[in-house]
Parts: C-alpha cells; sequence; structure tokens
C-alpha cells in the first residue's frame, strides 16, 4: 500500500523489490474494489494528488464512503427491499 503513491506519481521510475530492479509502470485505470487506500496510506495529501493521475478511476463499493465519493466511476449494488 506504501508504494501505490509512488506509483501513480512516478511511471516509469526505477525501485527494488525483493533483490531485483523493477520499473513502475504507467497507470491510466484505477479499478479498487474492497477495502479504502485511504485509510493505509501514510500521507494522505500525497495519495490524494496521486489519486487525481490516472483518467479514470473506478470504485467498486457497497456504500457511498469518502474514497468512493472521489473515483469517477462507482459500481454498486443495490438492494431494493422486497425484490
Amino acid at each position: 500500500m506504501a508504494r501505490i503513491a509512488d506509483m501513480m506519481l512516478q511511471p516509469g521510475e526505477r525501485f527494488c523489490y525483493n533483490g531485483a530492479e523493477h520499473r513502475y509502470p504507467d497507470i491510466r485505470l484505477v479499478y479498487w474494489a474492497g477495502g479504502n487506500p485511504f485509510h493505509h496510506h501514510q500521507d494522505l495529501n500525497r495519495l490524494r494528488l496521486a489519486w487525481r493521475k490516472p483518467e479514470t478511476v473506478v470504485f467498486h463499493e457497497q456504500f457511498w464512503t469518502p474514497a468512493a465519493k472521489m473515483s469517477d466511476i462507482v459500481l454498486a449494488r443495490y438492494h431494493r427491499p422486497g425484490a
């Protein structure tokens, strides 16, 4: 979770992981299902800035959460009582 902002803000930059060198991909679409990324990140202002970089952010959420409000598209399951 700590590197998600790095990935969005610095596409193509090198980083080391598990003894190997990798490059961050150029992310244009984020599909988030389950959990709140803002709840787990250390630097919320930096993540908020990074969240604006992709062209589209799709959030799959059961409720209208603050993170869902920051997305372009929200997929939600609506249950109509009695249906």
